[in-house]
């Protein structure tokens, strides 16, 4: 007794500056529960003084009985405390807070009424050497309570897990800090549950409340614990997925849909909770979601409200290269579509009128024989081959969209070599470029 008592001060010592730096911390993610969770460890630690110090068996019982409070705070604060640390508090609801609850308070409630019923008991058991009383805790409930602080134990800690292959230095250290103080007191619980160590009847898990004390001091002030928060992380990339403009369909290695965001349903006017879990070739338009389909456009509604939209198919592989599915981007085109189209009537206009013109300079010159006459078709064969070129430069820029069009540099070299010695070879009757056939781009037909 005599050493534990004073492990049991610097316990309740450590807890306290701990959950008062925590406390200091508020509002960042995550200090208010840990709040909670260190008040729990240092109310179980006290009742636990206060237990050692009791003169009576009566007393001893008394205490044993109020540390049920802490023991019971504590696995409800942790998971509490690793949801929004992590930034998961969309689940912090004050449903999910009362269900969580439960268990804890029913425990609670049959600590205090331990004379009433045999579910949970806490008689003493004897007297050591010393003259500490020996109290001994059992009954069909405190099963039950054990599992359940061990269940929300495992649940608190495995989104920390996650945060140890962060590439931030920060965060692997705060979710090392964090594992070592919760696993620590965990692991001496299991060991006073099993019999394998039980000085004097007492449970050394509140003695081992003073190395996760250090533990979560070294998490808040060395590695930063609430000035480096992972919580935005989270709900940035469910930000990102379920906000952003585009829409967005996973897609699995069994062509089944497994995530789509709002986006999404609203451009194929679909339902997300009736997409989720079906075939993707029964819900979506065919052949626009393959991850071979090329670079088709997917237009979507009727005639007169059509948008188009570019797919693009990025791979979803594990940590052996191998295909875990697919993620279907949809990015409106509608305008760029309407642009090019523009463009192309524009250009057609402009070299249509461009030839007229030219063909009456010409008609005009040739009725004279001088050099002048020589320099105004030299002049207005030169307008007809750069208008000729800007019909080329589009039908360039229209092949480089369309990703299943490939040219090598040698063959686009050989073409712009070849391409002057033939246009001096035609007659200058004809004034026309020799015009390279574009692979012509299929469309999806209307959903």
């Amino acid at each position: 007794m005599s050493i534990i008592v004073p492990l049991l001060f610097g316990s309740v010592a450590i807890g306290t500056s701990a959950a008062i730096l925590a406390w200091r911390a508020r509002p960042n993610p995550g200090a208010t529960p840990l709040v909670w969770l260190l008040i729990g460890q240092s109310w179980w630690s006290a009742c636990i003084v206060f237990r050692l110090s009791a003169e009576t068996a009566a007393e001893a019982v008394f205490w044993t009985r109020a540390g049920w409070v802490g023991v019971m705070i504590i696995p409800v604060a942790w998971v509490l405390f690793a949801l929004e640390y992590t930034g998961r508090d969309q689940y912090i609801t004050r449903r999910n807070v009362a269900l969580l609850s439960l268990v804890p308070a029913l425990t609670v409630v049959l600590a205090a009424t331990v004379p009433y019923h045999d579910l949970l008991t806490v008689r003493q058991a004897g007297v050591a050497p010393d003259g500490t009383v020996i109290v001994e805790q059992g009954g069909v409930w405190y099963g039950v309570s054990a599992a359940y602080t061990y269940l929300l134990g495992v649940l608190g800690i495995a989104p920390i897990l996650e945060l140890l292959s962060s590439r931030a230095t920060a965060f692997r250290g705060q979710s090392a800090a964090l594992l070592v103080g919760i696993t620590t007191p965990w692991a001496a619980n299991i060991v006073y549950n099993l019999g394998l160590v039980s000085p004097s009847g007492i449970d050394p898990t509140p003695i081992a409340f003073a190395v996760s004390g250090v533990a979560y001091l070294g998490a808040i002030d060395r590695f930063r614990m609430f000035g480096a928060n992972p919580a935005p992380t989270w709900r940035a990339r469910e930000y990102l997925f379920d906000h952003i403009h585009e829409g967005a369909v996973v897609v699995d290695g069994h062509d089944t849909i497994v995530e789509i965001n709002e986006s999404g349903a609203d451009i194929l006017g679909i339902d997300p909770d009736r997409a989720l879990g079906s075939s993707a070739s029964d819900i979506l338009p065919n052949g626009s979601f393959q991850p071979d389909g090329g670079r088709d456009y997917l237009t979507v509604g009727t005639e007169s409200t059509s948008q188009s939209y570019d797919v693009t198919v990025t791979e979803l592989t594990d940590r052996h290269g191998r295909t875990l599915g697919h993620v279907f981007t949809l990015h409106n085109v509608t305008q760029y579509l309407r642009q090019q189209q523009r463009l192309k009537v524009l250009n057609r206009v402009l070299r249509h009128n461009i030839r007229t013109e030219a063909n009456i300079i010409q008609g005009y010159a040739e009725r004279t024989a001088d050099d002048t006459a020589e320099t105004i078709r030299q002049r207005t064969m030169r307008i007809v081959e750069i208008s000729e070129k800007g019909r080329d430069a589009i039908d360039l820029f229209e092949d480089a969209m369309n990703s299943q069009y490939r040219s090598s540099l040698v063959d686009l070299l050989e073409q712009a070599l070849v391409a002057p010695a033939t246009r001096s070879r035609t007659s200058p009757s004809s004034w026309s470029c020799p015009r390279r056939t574009r692979r012509s781009r299929r469309r999806s037909p209307s959903s």
